[in-house]
């Protein structure tokens, strides 16, 4: 058991670090006034965690089984084979390209000169290697080391919100909206962008359920180690923005955001330590992608020489991704976190019909992989589904369809499963 303090302390690494802000500031903007823009904000971040993590949280808590034993029940167990590899394919792209991006970024501010692939590859790998270690040790210790980089994190806001005092003033009309735009296309599109960066996290993170004593925690869960991080950062880094838009660090021509108001006009030789420090604010994010990866690579019956194995494999992956860009990977990472996105809608729909398997696991459950298939149907139909306005697909508009088509189709197809079984129960 995990005292809901300490869940709450590690789940909030994952929204209080450099890329998530620079992922996602941008996403719901300040455009309107502060309070309007908290309204909004807070409305976002609450959908988020009650949708996203607090469905299949109370799943698990209800269950007492972790996320692979949870995918085994709703989907059988030669899908959630499957699934168990899109997770791992969304674990090691997500390490690859934010945590450990980060460090690939900016280590030649930190070493003070470009650093070769093969030099970058190898402090990488040595980082990855740190985070994984580190992750290992007990959930009560991870939250200790979470309230570090979380206060580390703050500071960090806090340092560039000082930055740019002397665009406080205009932070209270926003930022300048530009050309003619769609106020609700506009949200729509950024509520997208959100989900898509959390809602596969929330999933990983709803494991947590099944460690904390009741239904009350796991809400309480939700409520301190999603919303509020997701609210209070965005909304702390739209003040940034707006702020650095109006003050000296402004460099024309550019997005203002947190990395401008920190670095702007500074001295490159100046930027390593604090750019360090920046890094390090991430590890609770990497030990907390860290330990789910090796979850998902755990699999009963595979002896612990094969496990190790792979996540060698996988580290290595995860130290080469930075040093290299594919198109195929960017599209492997979108269809994992859709995959994984309509996964969780399914084990909401589950919890609240109530289905439950047999004693022994079903090798295939024809809902739960129906609707999963009808989730991922979604981006075929899209182009006759998206508006006019905006045929473009970078934010994502399959997204939240996918996940409202999964989990009707598996609510329907749990009460169908339901009262025909009531039925057959009757007539014997």
């Amino acid at each position: 058991m995990i005292d809901w303090r300490d869940a709450a302390l590690i789940l909030s690494t994952l929204f209080l670090n450099l890329p998530f802000w620079l992922a996602h500031d941008f996403d719901l903007p300040l455009f309107d006034p502060v309070s309007v823009h908290g309204v909004i904000l807070g409305v976002a971040a609450q959908l988020i965690a009650t949708v996203f993590f607090m469905g299949p949280a109370l799943a698990a808590q209800r269950a007492r089984k972790p996320l692979a034993g949870l995918l085994e029940d709703s989907f059988g167990s030669i899908p959630a084979w499957g699934l168990r590899l899109c997770c791992v394919v969304f674990l090691v792209l997500w390490l690859g390209y934010s945590p450990l991006g980060l460090l690939w970024r900016f280590m030649p501010f930190v070493v003070h000169h470009i650093p070769s692939d093969m030099e970058a590859t190898a402090v990488t790998a040595a980082v990855g290697l740190f985070l994984f270690a580190t992750s290992l040790q007990s959930l009560r210790t991870n939250a200790k080391l979470a309230v570090f980089t979380n206060k580390l994190a703050i500071a960090i806001l806090i340092a560039a919100l000082l930055r740019v005092r002397e665009g406080w003033p205009a932070v209270l009309n926003g930022l300048p909206i530009p050309g003619e735009r769609s106020g609700r296309l506009d949200a729509w599109h950024g509520f997208s962008l959100l989900v898509f960066g959390v809602a596969p996290l929330a999933l990983f993170a709803a494991t947590f359920g099944s460690r904390i004593g009741g239904r009350k925690q796991v809400v309480k869960t939700a409520l301190s180690g999603v919303a509020l991080p997701v609210f209070g950062s965005l909304l702390v880094a739209g003040i940034i923005d707006a702020a650095a838009l109006r003050s000296a660090s402004y460099t024309p021509s550019l997005s203002p955001n947190i990395m401008m108001a920190l670095w702007s006009h500074s001295a490159s030789g100046a930027r390593g330590g604090t750019m360090m420090l920046t890094v390090i604010a991430t590890f609770g994010a990497g030990r907390f992608g860290a330990r789910s990866l090796i979850e998902a690579v755990s699999i009963p019956g595979v002896g612990t020489a094969a496990k190790w194995a792979v996540l060698g494999c996988c580290l290595c992956f995860i130290a080469w991704i930075p040093t290299h860009y594919f198109p195929t990977l960017a599209t492997a990472f979108e269809a994992s976190a859709t995959c994984l996105t309509v996964a969780g809608a399914i084990l909401t729909a589950d919890l609240i019909t109530g289905r439950r398997q047999t004693a022994g696991a079903r090798k295939i459950d024809w809902v739960g992989l129906s609707a999963l298939a009808a989730g991922l149907a979604m981006p075929f139909y899209m182009p006759f589904l998206t508006s006019s306005e905006a045929p473009e697909l970078w934010w994502h508009p399959w997204l939240l369809p996918s996940f409202g088509v999964g989990f009707v189709t598996c609510l329907v197809g749990g009460l169908l499963q339901k009262r025909m079984a009531k039925a057959v129960t009757i007539e014997s």
